[in-house]
């Protein structure tokens, strides 16, 4: 039988999609007993969506400035997500309710 995982995928979404399915995990966490207490706090990862939120308006002037920060903010929050992936898929150990 095949040992299901967490999917990485959502590396590959633009960051407004990434902002919507980030703040969509941080619900499904919060407050879950199977995942009480995640490798990353889920304070901290509203904090590096916020700040993602926050430079992609910034964006919409069209500075480099400011779409520099907009992408070394994605990396913060993919990296913050990503740990939180690791951790789900950890503790679920191939769980497919859980996952």
């Amino acid at each position: 039988m095949k040992k299901l995982k967490v999917l990485l995928d959502f590396i590959q979404l633009s960051v407004l999609a990434k902002i919507a399915f980030y703040r969509n995990v941080i619900t499904k966490l919060t407050g879950n007993a199977l995942f009480p207490t995640p490798d990353e706090p889920l304070t901290q990862a509203k904090t590096v969506v916020d700040t993602l939120e926050n430079a992609f308006l910034a964006t919409k002037d069209g500075s480099r400035t400011a779409i520099s920060a907009m992408h070394d903010a994605e990396d913060v929050a993919d990296g913050v997500f990503r740990n939180l992936a690791a951790y789900v898929d950890r503790i679920a150990v191939g769980n497919e309710t859980a996952i």
